[in-house]
């Protein structure tokens, strides 16, 4: 079981998407970490454009769930969202094959792509942030993902 929120919860993976999927995660517990699990688990578990469609309409639908607006500084963030699933794909293909989901999402937590400032090596704050990027996909602007 892995540790998603501040309050020590500990959940499976399966439950983290289920939750997430209906709506019913608690807002603490869709932390940074649970946002890489779910998008890992759904490259895992389907194939890249529909786990891309997946991960895009499932954030949407769970921050309206929990009443998370969506504005130019805030709620759903575009840039981020492929920009993670981009590492996880990367991730996925370079991962040792036949790790169970759990054991591949810990290896992924313990690893760069986890630390919350890991897009700033390819982002500057200024694109990183800005309400263009957070509505449309943005190039990375120091240097290039792949």
């Amino acid at each position: 079981m892995i540790n998603f929120s501040s309050k020590n919860n500990q959940r499976p993976v399966h439950d983290l998407v289920a939750g997430f999927e209906d709506g019913t995660l608690p807002r603490e517990e869709w932390t940074h970490a649970a946002h890489l699990t779910v998008a890992l688990w759904y490259l895992v578990h389907y194939p890249a454009d529909e786990a891309v469609r997946r991960i895009r309409d499932g954030i949407k639908h769970y921050n309206v769930a929990v009443g998370v607006v969506s504005t130019p500084t805030s709620g759903y963030h575009e840039t981020l969202t492929l920009f993670y699933i981009r590492a996880m794909k990367r991730f996925v293909e370079t991962a040792t094959s036949g790790l169970p989901t759990e054991s591949l999402v810990e290896t992924m937590l313990e690893s760069d792509i986890a630390k919350r400032e890991y897009p700033l090596r390819f982002y500057t704050k200024e694109l990183l942030f800005s309400p263009e990027a957070r509505a449309m996909w943005a190039e990375p602007d120091i240097c290039a993902l792949d």
